[in-house]
């Protein structure tokens, strides 16, 4: 689907009290703001599940390494350029969608 991943989905655990989160990052691991941010509420402000933070955050990397590769404005998409991103519309099978877009260290 993509040459070259630049951001992936990637497991934190806090030091202060062990629990469990997920963030985006790209290649050189530095996490990105907003996704990471908004990633953070889930969990904290919106009492969502740590399994719903991992889904969001691997979609949320294959969107953002979508966007940078085509030069898309992540916040601000025109109405013709999300469609390029559904994999059907790709000729990519639904099963290989998200595959290895979703780092966790500790299970890999």
């Amino acid at each position: 689907m993509f040459d070259h991943v630049e951001f992936w989905a990637q497991r934190t655990v806090s030091p202060v009290d062990g629990s469990v989160g997920w963030t985006v990052v790209d290649d050189a691991y530095v996490e990105h703001g907003h996704a990471g941010a908004w990633l953070r509420s889930l969990l904290d402000a919106q009492g969502r599940s740590v399994g719903t933070a991992r889904t969001y955050a691997g979609r949320l990397a294959l969107y953002l390494t979508w966007a940078t590769s085509t030069g898309v404005d992540p916040v601000a998409p025109t109405v013709e350029q999300p469609p390029q991103l559904q994999p059907h519309r790709a000729g990519v099978a639904a099963t290989d969608r998200c595959v290895g877009y979703v780092h966790d260290s500790e299970h890999a």
